[in-house]
């Protein structure tokens, strides 16, 4: 019997994990072991997207002006970052840099005059924030329920000029530019679009707002993805399948290693040094701390 548990709760970046590197799954989800220390780059993404959600909230809920949710969101997002530990080498991921990225945002998208608007839904909520924990076809190797596919998205949004035309919308701070060719591909956003379906959210593809951190300036970009049907019956059905292989190498009690380029992306793996260790167990001691991340409550529970 394998020693630690199979996860109940799958979200895409576990999925997408296991299709790049099993023995990289296989330390985060199953194992369940992260480096010590935080992660710069979550941490200020979490405190715009708290931010970002504290404007929106605040515009359309509550009817405030945009410099009163402009003034709501920064003071979350300032909240929700003041306490983190900047590297000293980040020279944009900064608090200050987390002030300008939300005032970029909100000059080049402002709440009343953007296109994109919250989806408002027959229920009169508006479509701030799209979470979602759906059973999957696929059963826990131990406890027989269905394994439970977790996500959040940042909004359902509906464009004013096309009525009834819902996008997934995501918001991402990043060093660089995405291609279009790169979002178009990512599982994320199929995964997205399946779960809106699922619920019945008549979603025609997904919206992407990248703000770029530059040490010297904040481009705001925005791409348009369409994703069909028989796209996204294809990203479940390679969804169902990892799935299947996932919990055959948790009987087996063996998660291959990759070995390659996945190696090596974003300057090396943070478990690299466990995969090339004879005995990887002090490692884990000195370097490593439990993963308490939920999926489905998007936080570290510990």
């Amino acid at each position: 019997m394998p020693k630690f548990p199979f996860p109940e709760k799958i979200d895409n970046t576990a999925l997408a994990e296991f299709q790049d590197c099993r023995k990289f799954f296989y330390w985060d989800m199953v194992r369940r072991i992260r480096p010590k220390g935080s992660n710069i780059h979550l941490d200020f993404g979490g405190a715009f997207a708290r931010g970002l959600e504290r404007m929106r909230r605040a515009f359309y809920e509550e009817g405030k002006s945009q410099e009163e949710c402009e003034y709501l969101g920064l003071e979350t997002a300032f909240e929700a970052f003041k306490d983190v530990e900047v590297p000293e080498e980040e020279a944009s991921k900064t608090a200050h840099g987390l002030i300008r990225a939300l005032e970029v945002y909100t000059d080049t998208w402002p709440f009343e005059t953007d296109a994109l608007q919250p989806a408002r839904f027959e229920s009169g909520k508006y479509g701030i924030e799209f979470s979602f924990a759906i059973p999957m076809e696929v059963k826990h190797p131990e406890t027989g329920n269905p394994i439970i596919l977790c996500g959040r998205s940042d909004m359902i949004g509906e464009m004013k000029n096309l009525p009834g035309a819902y996008y997934v919308v995501d918001e991402k701070t990043a060093k660089q530019q995405r291609t279009r060719t790169l979002w178009d591909a990512r599982s994320q956003f199929m995964c997205y679009c399946w779960a809106a379906k699922y619920h019945k959210i008549p979603v025609v593809g997904a919206v992407v707002r990248q703000i770029i951190m530059h040490k010297y300036d904040i481009p705001a970009v925005e791409i348009i993805i369409t994703h069909p049907d028989w796209r996204l019956e294809r990203w479940y059905e390679n969804a169902v399948k990892s799935l299947q292989e996932m919990i055959w190498c948790w009987q087996e009690d063996y998660f291959s290693y990759n070995f390659s380029s996945y190696c090596n992306t974003y300057n090396g793996c943070h478990y690299g040094h466990l995969c090339t260790a004879k005995d990887p167990e002090p490692w884990i001691q000195i370097d490593f701390r439990p993963n308490t991340w939920d999926p489905l409550l998007r936080v570290e529970t510990l």
